[in-house]
């Protein structure tokens, strides 16, 4: 009787054995013909990430002049509702000389293309619209800032031309890319690009 029960008992654990097997291999098989499924729920979903890193909803610059101007980033630079060639300069105001003598050749370019031109300033500090109309009358600039969170947005939207501060970048009337000019820029290739485009 003894001799029969093990016998009764290894069998059993012998079937157990050869039904848990062939699930595993029947789990392997799908793995193999399904392999995302596997790894599917600890990845973020693409609509995630896409949110993370969208920087080609349309936003409004806010400017010193009490004016606006609608932007949107393109594949080939930002669609806005200006038709004049549009040059950006991102600053702040602690960097000093450099700063300010990219910003004295802006001016000039400002007083020069009045009719073909926008120059827009673009601090990357914390203003309200009274208090970016101080700064510009302080340093003497003629030529708009914009103002606000967005100032960090289009920062971020024109990354991939942003290599430091200052820099300043150049948009053609349909607001396609031109060029960008990092630190003191020699005026005079800058006034080059912008004649092209008039």
């Amino acid at each position: 009787n003894m001799k029969c029960a093990r016998a009764i008992i290894s069998f059993i654990f012998l079937a157990l054995m050869l039904v848990s097997c062939d699930n595993q291999q029947n789990q392997n098989e799908t793995n193999l013909q399904n392999p995302q499924d596997s790894t599917q729920t600890n990845e973020p979903s693409q609509t995630t990430a896409q949110i993370g890193l969208n920087y080609y909803q349309p936003f409004t610059l806010y400017l010193s002049s009490g004016k606006t101007i609608n932007m949107q980033k393109t594949e080939q630079g930002f669609k806005t509702n200006s038709d004049k060639i549009i040059l950006l300069h991102f600053f702040t105001s602690s960097c000093g000389k450099p700063c300010m003598v990219q910003s004295a050749y802006l001016q000039g370019f400002a007083k020069k293309y009045p009719d073909d031109l926008r120059v827009i300033g673009v601090l990357l500090e914390d203003h309200d619209e009274n208090s970016i109309r101080d700064f510009a009358k302080q340093e003497e600039i003629n030529y708009e800032l914009s103002y606000g969170q967005n100032n960090y947005l289009i920062a971020k939207a024109a990354n991939s031309e942003l290599d430091g501060i200052p820099t300043s970048i150049l948009y053609d009337k349909n607001g396609n890319f031109i060029r960008s000019y990092d630190g003191i820029t020699p005026p005079e290739m800058i006034e080059s690009d912008i004649k092209k485009e008039l």
